[in-house]
């Protein structure tokens, strides 16, 4: 994940939030690149997955908001510089894949969904800071709400697709117990019926079996996929 600390004020997470989804937004609105026009040679893509494309351009406007979110001195060094780079280049392929299949599903954000997200996201902060984070970025808030739009769909993919379709055992309820030392209750769960478990617990249990799971499940859904990188591009990009 594209994170070398943790960002310590909200405008912080707001800069690392649009920075994970920048370059995906093309995406849903079937283009083959973002800024990209068709007299544009195919030599400009960064990644391709089919006809979508994400070009080095949009790569590197996320690079560069993600880097603002924290101090300078933690983003120095060729050695860093490049391992921060890679792992956006893995992630950026990743929400392209969840991207390409939730279209194929037919998976989708509605208006309802993505205004009351962002009644929830305002709630976190005064209105004033909240107007002010997209003034000091440059960043307009209809932009912003595209963004936050890929975001919702790459979750409710996720929770779909992953979350929901992994089963609970009571033994798995024994384990959670277990791992929290409370070994008596643990050995009751074995004889319970998953319908008496609270359902924090179930969700628990399920979203960290699904962090378990998400390497090889990731790993099957892109071989789904033909994904082209442009190595020369990229090569010359981290100056290999």
């Amino acid at each position: 994940m594209f994170l070398l600390g943790s960002p310590n004020t909200k405008v912080q997470k707001f800069l690392i939030f649009i920075a994970f989804t920048a370059c995906v937004i093309c995406l849903l609105n079937g283009m083959t690149g973002c800024g990209d026009s068709g007299s544009k040679k195919a030599e400009t893509y960064l990644i391709k997955i089919g006809e979508h494309r994400l070009t080095a351009h949009d790569y590197n406007n996320a690079l560069e908001i993600a880097k603002t979110a924290y101090p300078h001195n933690e983003i120095q060094g060729s050695d860093v510089s490049k391992s921060i780079m890679l792992r956006l280049l893995n992630q950026l392929i990743e929400e392209m894949v969840i991207t390409v299949k939730a279209s194929e599903l037919g998976i989708a954000i509605s208006d309802e969904e993505l205004n009351a997200a962002i009644v929830l996201i305002k709630e976190d902060y005064p209105e004033d800071e909240f107007k002010q984070a997209f003034l000091e970025n440059a960043i307009s808030f209809e932009s912003w709400k595209k963004r936050l739009k890929v975001r919702l769909l790459i979750k409710k993919f996720l929770k779909t697709e992953l979350q929901n379709k992994i089963s609970i055992t009571p033994e798995d309820i024994s384990k959670y117990y277990k791992t929290s030392h409370n070994k008596k209750i643990a050995e009751s769960h074995l004889h319970k019926d998953l319908k008496d478990v609270d359902e924090s617990i179930i969700k628990d249990i399920r979203r960290k079996k699904a962090e378990d799971l998400y390497n090889g499940w990731m790993e099957n859904l892109q071989k789904e996929y033909t994904i082209d990188i442009n190595k020369k591009m990229w090569n010359k990009m981290i100056g290999s």
